[in-house]
């Protein structure tokens, strides 16, 4: 099963779980899919709803787990090696309840890492993470390697923010 997918030109990586494995699956492929690479991931990385591919090394994953297992995920290295990131809610800017919803969109720009969660949109530097409101935000979305972040503000209005996120 494919839980998420992201490519950069030929580079494609595939996260999803296997029937007879519990945990997640990491595949990645240099030539659009011809030949793939099996690579590992953390056994706590479980649960993944979607990925945001920023450049050939680097995504972040951002996951539904529960039980106290890591819910964002960052690689710089191409998928060797998967670091847990503290989202808002770990750094307790929100109050979740055990089925509320986790990150709901990432987006990147510059050394700045965006994302929704439950409902609300928080800003950070890439390192180290320390997550700030956006207010009046409501959705964020940016592409790979791009140089503007695209948000809907809270009237719904469509915005465009730079790597200032102004």
């Amino acid at each position: 099963d494919v839980d998420a997918m992201g490519a950069i030109g030929r580079a494609v990586w595939v996260l999803g779980r296997a029937r007879d494995s519990a945990g997640e699956r990491f595949f990645v492929s240099a030539d659009a899919g011809v030949t793939w690479r099996d690579v590992r991931v953390p056994d706590v990385m479980r649960d993944v709803n979607f990925m945001h591919r920023v450049s050939a090394s680097t995504a972040y994953v951002a996951s539904s787990s529960r039980e106290g297992r890591p819910a964002l995920w960052r690689t710089s290295d191409g998928g060797d090696h998967w670091v847990p990131l503290q989202t808002p809610s770990e750094q307790h800017l929100l109050r979740l309840r055990e089925f509320d919803t986790r990150v709901e969109q990432i987006a990147t720009i510059g050394n700045n890492l965006v994302v929704r969660e439950h409902g609300a949109v928080f800003a950070s530097a890439v390192n180290p993470i320390r997550w700030r409101p956006l207010a009046g935000f409501e959705a964020v979305a940016s592409e790979p390697l791009g140089r503007h972040i695209f948000a809907l503000t809270d009237s719904l209005h469509p915005a465009l923010m730079d790597k200032d996120l102004r």
